[in-house]
């Protein structure tokens, strides 16, 4: 995990193998995307910053979109 991205494996359980997904930060085309196993995936426009804190067992994001709203989030890590 970085402050711009948030890297981690997962298992595919249809093939048994291990690949990266990762949400990452396109600061040239302002958006936030899913980018799993080569392909790739917008989930978030728009984008201005975003950023990725690891709170125990949860992810702290902080989004700032170009229109200057702030929207914090948080994901829990199973």
């Amino acid at each position: 995990m970085s402050s711009t991205a948030l890297i981690f494996e997962r298992e595919e359980l249809h093939e048994g193998k291990v690949v990266t997904l990762a949400i990452k930060y396109s600061s040239n085309k302002k958006y936030v995307y899913l980018s799993n196993n080569g392909g790739t995936e917008p989930i978030l426009t728009q984008v201005q910053a975003i950023t990725f804190d690891r709170q125990g067992d949860a992810i702290l994001f902080t989004v700032r979109f170009l229109n200057g709203v702030e929207k914090v989030g948080k994901w829990t890590i199973p």
